[in-house]
């Protein structure tokens, strides 16, 4: 596949790892010596370790955090090629080492969770005349075909 920019492949691969039930994150990137970008890649969000200090809690008192990264090798590398002036996939590894989100639950991962400046925007409108959070998601919802549909939640709202 290739892409015009690693913003639209960024975009495109976090749809895709919404409908098979996944987050994605920005991982590493590389760049020229002129400074221009020419490296991309995009990990699964339980990709890595955690580090061995936060695997044991510093007080007794404290329980530690649950476990979120399962060392996942999911991922998909995308160059650029200045010749053709395209973003194009390099390498892309699909197999997951941890249970996957159900669809219907997908929206509740961090990189699925996105509200655009335009409904961010008509949603402080609405609270600034008056009407409740709950109110306004109910409106999202109406819109979109329900609330699994909106891509966002009310603690996003204003």
């Amino acid at each position: 596949m290739q892409f015009k920019t690693s913003d639209e492949a960024y975009t495109i691969y976090n749809e895709y790892a919404k409908s098979v039930g996944f987050g994605v994150r920005k991982d590493v990137y590389g760049i020229h010596p002129n400074g221009v970008a020419i490296k991309r890649r995009f990990v699964c969000s339980a990709e890595g370790e955690r580090h061995v200090d936060k695997l044991q809690s510093m007080t007794p008192k404290r329980t530690p955090r649950q476990v979120t990264r399962f060392n996942c090798k999911v991922c998909i590398v995308v160059v650029f090629y200045s010749e053709a002036k395209l973003w194009t996939v390099k390498e892309f590894i699909g197999e997951h080492t941890h249970p996957l989100v159900p669809y219907r639950s997908s929206m509740f991962l961090r990189s699925h969770r996105n509200v655009s400046r335009e409904a961010l925007e008509f949603a402080t409108c609405l609270n600034d005349v008056g009407v409740r959070k709950c109110q306004v998601m109910g409106h999202f919802a109406h819109i979109a075909g329900g609330f699994l549909n909106v891509g966002f939640t009310k603690k996003k709202l204003v």
